[in-house]
Order: C-alpha cells, then structure tokens, then sequence
C-alpha cells in the first residue's frame, strides 16, 4: 500500500512536467482500452454458450467411438489415427467447436493495465525509474 501511495505521488506531482501530465496520459490509454472490451465479453458469452449446446453431440461420439474401438479389426496405431476394416464405418464427427474469440490486439485479460506501462515509463527502465523516484523524493527532503 505505503509503495502505491509514493508511486502515485510521485506520477502526479514530481514526474515529468510536476503535474502528472504521464498519468493522465496513461489513465487515458486505459480509459479508451476499456471500450474495447464488452463485444470481447459478448462473444466470450456466445461462445460458452455454444460450447455448452454442443457438449451432448461430443459425449455421443466419444461413446460411439469407444464402442467402435470395441468391434473387431479396429486398432488403435500410435499416433492416434486408426484402422479398420472396409465393412465398418467410423461414428460421423459432431460438429466442429467454434472458434475460440480473441482478445481486443490479443491481450491477455489480466493484464490490460500493465499494456500501457510504456505511457508511464516514457522509455525509462525500470531501474532509471527507481532512481528518477528516490532522487525526486530526496529533492524534496523526503528520502526513501
């Protein structure tokens, strides 16, 4: 808690320009990353929703395949594929799974706000801005 509070002090009233011009900067990137995100939910939720529609049709051919693998000539070869004789016909693939959505420019959920760390680094290192936050706080006789 006690490092959050001097970072964000440091970010609003000693950083850059003293008034925290780089925050607001990246308190924007955030804000405008935060529309991106309902039609993502959306077709999470209509995805979930297909997944579970189609759950009944894998069960049925997962058991039809296992009581396919049961008749005589069908073998399992190690690479996953099988074999069988020409008078049997393998149980017909259910429908294909729906693709899975993706991400507003692929990121990951929980990691939205680390994406716009660069706005608040301004091509510090994360070494450069601990000196940057130790000098500004010991030039105003508030040593770390």
């Amino acid at each position: 808690y006690h490092s959050s509070y001097l970072l964000a002090f440091y970010f609003m009233h000693l950083d850059g320009d003293g008034q925290g011009t780089r925050m607001k900067k990246y308190f924007d990137a955030i804000h405008a990353e935060k529309k991106k995100w309902p039609p993502f939910w959306a077709e999470v939720a209509q995805f979930n929703k297909r997944l579970d529609e189609l759950r009944p049709a894998y069960a049925a051919y997962r058991k039809a395949m296992d009581e396919f693998f049961l008749q005589p000539g069908v073998k399992r070869l190690p690479d996953g594929r099988f074999s069988y004789p020409k008078n049997l016909t393998p149980p017909a693939k259910p429908p294909a799974q729906p693709e899975t959505p993706r991400p507003p420019d692929n990121t990951d959920p929980e990691s939205v706000c680390a994406k716009h760390l660069g706005v608040l680094l301004d091509g510090r290192s994360f070494d450069q801005l601990e000196s940057d936050v130790r000098a500004a706080f010991q030039k105003i006789g508030a040593p770390l």
